[in-house]
């Protein structure tokens, strides 16, 4: 008798540790719920910790869809989310999504490309294939842009629709690397002073800033693979990590730089570099002691038609571009 209910005693005990070793660690628990778009999500934490957490799964779980930014966390760290989708659509959505992230790997997948080969693949082709949505400018508060444009806020807007924000860029970016196994993250923050987002990417084991938005609204490849040192105009929040995880992403100091015009030794210090530039049809390189106005001066003196093109430096970066 003694025996049998020894061994009752170990099979319960069994069956508790197999019960607690099923139990998904929050991250997972609360990603596998949004995805699903579950209204209603228990959370086994403080509810401080919820809220710090939400934010981060959010941010970096671009195949979350449909959530509309609006959550309660009530007593007993029980997680209420809102959508403006309801479930049959955003299953719809990220079937289309996936359609998408599949047809960008497929090409890097038969070429295995190297890690820095292929995070200059995705950037290069996702700037070409997503624009700009200039329809939210008209609107002074950014809530109101997002009332009535919200599918340009996220990756279905990027990917699908072809138009996005900042957000819609970085989402396409960190989901492009995830399929193809490339450590990325989503940065949030300010740029030059307004709400904005962009990405981190592991190369070599250090992490470098990419920013999309601004490398196909500005200067080409003005913020690609730069370390935290060389970022200039950028601030960052705690809203897209939690917080104890945010230093794992700085960037390493004293790396050799990847940051894309020092790397391919593209820039100018004097007439002849000018002109050599313009000549062979680069029309952006970084200045070294040099004004925008005298680049314009060398530029005319190639036999350029000078009226027939735009001028921007930012960074640095000296940017040559044709009127439309």
């Amino acid at each position: 008798m003694i025996r049998i209910s020894r061994v009752i005693c170990l099979a319960l005990i069994l069956v508790i540790l197999l019960a607690g070793c099923s139990e998904k660690p929050p991250y997972q628990e609360l990603k596998d719920n949004l995805i699903l778009g579950e209204k209603t999500i228990k959370v086994h934490l403080e509810k401080d910790e919820v809220s710090d957490l939400l934010l981060s799964v959010l941010r970096q779980e671009p195949l979350i869809l449909g959530e509309d930014n609006n959550y309660q966390v009530n007593f007993g760290s029980k997680l209420k989310v809102n959508y403006r989708l309801d479930k049959k659509e955003i299953l719809l959505e990220r079937v289309k999504v996936r359609s998408k992230l599949e047809a960008i790997a497929l090409y890097a997948r038969g070429k295995e490309l190297p890690e820095m080969e292929s995070v200059r693949y995705l950037h290069d082709y996702l700037v070409k294939v997503i624009s700009y949505d200039v329809r939210v400018n008209e609107f002074a508060d950014l809530n109101e842009g997002y009332l009535k444009y919200p599918e340009s806020y996220d990756i279905y807007g990027a990917l699908v629709n072809g138009v996005a924000v900042c957000s819609g860029y970085a989402e396409s970016f960190k989901a492009s690397c995830d399929i193809l196994g490339l450590s990325s993250i989503v940065i949030t923050g300010t740029y030059k002073g307004v709400p904005h987002a962009w990405n981190k990417v592991r190369i070599d084991g250090f992490w470098y800033n990419i920013d999309l938005t601004a490398n196909d609204t500005g200067v080409p490849y003005t913020t690609y693979l730069k370390n935290d040192s060389e970022l200039k105009n950028y601030i960052v929040n705690k809203d897209f990590m939690v917080d104890s995880q945010i230093s794992i992403y700085d960037s390493q100091l004293g790396k050799s730089t990847l940051e894309y015009y020092s790397y391919n030794k593209l820039s100018a210090k004097n007439y002849d570099e000018v002109l050599a530039y313009i000549t062979e049809g680069v029309l952006a390189f970084r200045l070294e002691n040099l004004s925008g106005d005298e680049v314009l001066n060398i530029v005319e003196s190639s036999g350029l038609n000078v009226s027939q093109y735009l001028y921007t430096i930012d960074d640095g970066i000296f940017y040559l571009k044709k009127n439309k």
